[in-house]
């Protein structure tokens, strides 16, 4: 709900084109009197004119049509209102439709663009829409939401690995440096069950980081990964591998393993040698194209609107004799000829009869 949206009636460029395409097809009939001087001209020299004349329209036909076919198509699609005449605007409402109805359209192409989308959901592309005479058409949008799934999985380092339950992991909202820092804003974060894998967690739009907080009792974290949302409906499939660290020698201290935190989950680790994360960023599912639907109109008049036409004659009639006296009075002399004749012949009747019954 809350989506904004404009009707925008498309230009005829068409009738255009034909007529840019009219001086492509006369070049070619320069050809013929290329081919004239030719019999003029030895053997070797055909070649050599055709060559330039078959080659000049070939250049030309892509180049003239190219811009002609392309640029009403951009136009439309980049700025629908700037190729077509604007025929009304609305806003939908909590059903979905709101005031969304454009009546009194002539019949002819429009396109229907989405200007503004309810928060939290994308924008819907411009759809052309043919509306045929006696028909009412409904187009139906669906919004996506502007969001990605994040997809984290946990495994060990054996052959085949093996799924780790108990790795906790943190999804920040990057800052720009694809590094997690303290500007970082940490938007959820997930634990790993025994498929080694996190409940999906739902991103907007933008870069993030994924921090491992803490590994499984005597595994290392993996080091952090860095990856973006760039347009609705992407998936970010990431792969975690947690390695059990070498022991330490007599002069390096132990890490805090089995499940222990770093001392700050905003605080780069140095670089592991065992643990690894991959990030897959998959494509979103093809859009949702609107769906269009067209009903005969109910053209019949409405209950009784016969009998308010006739009380409407002598209001009208009067509203006719009081605007246009002088038009009236021709009208008037007009039915009056007509009417005449059958006038006379009923009186002639009327006499008769009254004759012959004395």
């Amino acid at each position: 709900d809350g989506g904004a949206g404009v009707l925008a009636a498309a230009e005829d460029d068409d009738p255009a084109d034909p007529d840019a395409d009219d001086p492509d097809a006369d070049d070619p009939a320069d050809d013929p009197d290329a081919e004239d001087d030719d019999p003029a001209d030895p053997d070797a020299d055909d070649p050599d004119a055709e060559d330039p004349d078959a080659e000049d329209p070939d250049a030309d036909d892509p180049d003239a049509e190219d811009p002609d076919a392309e640029d009403p198509d951009a136009d439309l699609l980049d700025d629908p209102l700037g190729t077509g005449e604007l025929v009304g605007a609305c806003v939908t409402g909590d059903d979905g439709t709101g005031d969304c109805t454009f009546e009194d359209l002539e019949p002819g192409a429009y396109l229907v663009t989405q200007t503004a989308a309810p928060a939290g959901y994308a924008e819907a592309a411009p759809f052309p829409v043919l509306l045929t005479p006696g028909f009412a058409s409904t187009v139906s949008f669906t919004n996506i939401k502007a969001a990605g799934t994040i997809e984290i999985s946990l495994s060990d380092t054996a052959d085949p690995p093996a799924p780790l339950a108990g790795g906790e992991f943190a999804v920040l909202a990057d800052d720009g440096d694809g590094l997690l820092g303290a500007a970082d804003v940490e938007l959820g974060r997930c634990s790993t069950g025994a498929d080694g894998t996190c409940a999906a967690i739902e991103a907007p739009v933008g870069a993030y980081v994924v921090h491992q907080v803490s590994a499984p009792d005597g595994l290392e974290p993996a080091d952090d990964v860095a990856f973006a949302f760039t347009e609705p409906g992407q998936s970010a499939v990431l792969a975690f591998v947690n390695g059990r660290p070498p022991a330490p020698t007599a002069d390096a201290p132990a890490e805090v393993l089995g499940g222990g935190v770093a001392p700050s989950v905003f605080t780069p680790r140095p670089p592991s040698t065992v643990s690894s994360g991959s990030v897959n960023i998959m494509p979103p599912p093809p859009p949702v194209a609107p769906v269009v639907t067209s009903e005969p109109l109910d053209l019949s008049p409405p209950p009784g609107s016969a009998l308010r036409r006739m009380a409407s004659l002598p209001g009208q009639a009067i509203g006719f004799l009081t605007r246009s006296p002088g038009d009236a009075a021709l009208f008037a002399g007009v039915w009056g000829l007509l009417l005449a004749p059958a006038y006379l012949a009923i009186r002639r009747r009327k006499l008769t009869v009254a004759t012959e019954g004395t």
